[in-house]
């Protein structure tokens, strides 16, 4: 026999019961959407570094041998006797703010002159390359003397262990770097990326994880 309790209480039943599966209708599309945004992410990531292999394969040695120019020429022996030879390594604000020149008469007051000797790449990962830029993260070794500013040989250093992300862009014929973002030190990366101007940003782009893995790879254990 039927009350008019249990009646009433129907609709109340009914209700939740849509509610429920309201809610679980909203989590399995949100599982669906997740699953296949972490495929998408997969697929895209798959895709980068087929690109970057591709890309190092095609164009590494290239990099390499651009990059190799650059830094053994940029604080050679001849750069510090002549900075204007600088200009034709690299552009912009960093040959602006980086060249020997901006320190004018006050470089041959200088107790010593870090000379690089030679430079070597031992690791090289090229992100973009078009005819006119690229982009390449390089872990390098440089041999280095100290010199007087006359000239004469002090020291020689222990070899040099740096890694960081280059963007040379072409001019007149010649690749010349435009840009350079130092990530030897891995535990200063994230600080210093965040305190680096806009302009520097803006050149290098994104900041790949595979350069930062790469260089936390090479820095001293």
């Amino acid at each position: 026999m039927r009350t008019g309790k249990s009646d009433s209480s129907r609709p109340f039943v009914i209700l939740a019961s849509a509610a429920c599966l309201f809610l679980l209708s909203i989590a399995v599309v949100s599982l669906i959407f997740v699953a296949a945004s972490l495929r998408q992410q997969s697929e895209i990531a798959a895709v980068t570094a087929e690109a970057e292999k591709f890309l190092t394969s095609a164009y590494g040695a290239e990099a390499r041998v651009v990059i190799e120019n650059f830094k053994a020429k940029w604080l050679s022996l001849n750069s510090y006797k002549d900075p204007s030879i600088q200009s034709e390594l690299a552009i912009g604000s960093y040959l602006d703010y980086w060249g020997l020149a901006r320190k004018g008469q006050a470089l041959y007051d200088e107790p010593f002159w870090l000379v690089t000797k030679s430079a070597s790449v031992t690791h090289v990962r090229v992100f973009e390359y078009s005819p006119e830029r690229f982009k390449a993260v390089a872990q390098v070794v440089s041999s280095i003397n100290q010199l007087t500013p006359q000239g004469e040989f002090t020291k020689s250093l222990p070899p040099y262990k740096s890694c960081g992300i280059y963007v040379f862009v072409r001019e007149d014929g010649f690749w010349k770097l435009v840009e350079y973002f130092d990530m030897t030190n891995p535990r200063d990366v994230q600080r210093d990326w965040e305190a680096a101007p806009d302009e520097v940003k803006q050149t290098i782009g994104d900041l790949p994880t595979e350069a930062i893995r790469d260089c936390e790879d090479y820095a001293p254990k």
